[in-house]
């Protein structure tokens, strides 16, 4: 299988922010999870974490698999609201797949997966999606993706924390004849 190539995303505005940054309680709460769990190592294995711990968060958890290292992803985990605020299912589907249906969505996620998983360091971000993306139902996010693996030194899922924020339809005054 050839690798995805990154491609420009339509968002309107995109931010990389620092952990310390995080403003929504949820991906802070992620964050610090995650933290909690790799203690003085770069990050903890997927078998350290569980639904029991996650469970007032697991509807913005996401875990996604790396897919031959590193040219493929592979969603297996989407929580309600990352289900809610894509307008195409995501679970169990790799991104090379989801690229033919939705190649704008393929590369807003390409880069910072691939930052994940090369670097073994947590990337977060903010967005605000303009209208032109048919692939999204939200216009604002923070997100905050986690590396996981089983050795210190290879990466092989990612723990991601998201909220969204459903765009707030405007409506025109109502007119009042004078």
């Amino acid at each position: 299988m050839a690798a995805l190539s990154p491609r420009p995303s339509r968002a309107t505005a995109f931010e990389w922010v620092p952990l310390a940054e995080l403003k929504t309680p949820q991906v802070r709460d992620g964050a610090a999870y995650w933290n909690h769990l790799r203690g003085d190592r770069p990050f903890p294995s997927r078998a350290e974490v569980t639904a029991r711990d996650l469970a007032p968060l697991l509807p913005y958890v996401s875990v996604v698999k790396i897919i031959d290292n590193g040219t493929d992803y592979e969603h297996r985990i989407i929580g309600d609201v990352m289900v809610r605020a894509f307008s195409m299912p995501l679970q169990n589907r790799r991104l090379s797949d989801i690229a033919k249906e939705a190649p704008d969505f393929a590369a807003y996620c390409w880069t910072p997966f691939r930052r994940v998983f090369e670097s073994g360091q947590p990337v977060a971000w903010r967005s605000h999606t303009g209208n032109d993306n048919t692939w999204v139902v939200i216009s604002d996010a923070e997100v905050v993706l986690l590396p996981l693996g089983n050795t210190a030194d290879q990466v092989d899922r990612m723990l991601g924390f998201g909220t969204h924020f459903t765009r707030v339809a405007r409506t025109r005054p109502a007119f009042t004849p004078g």
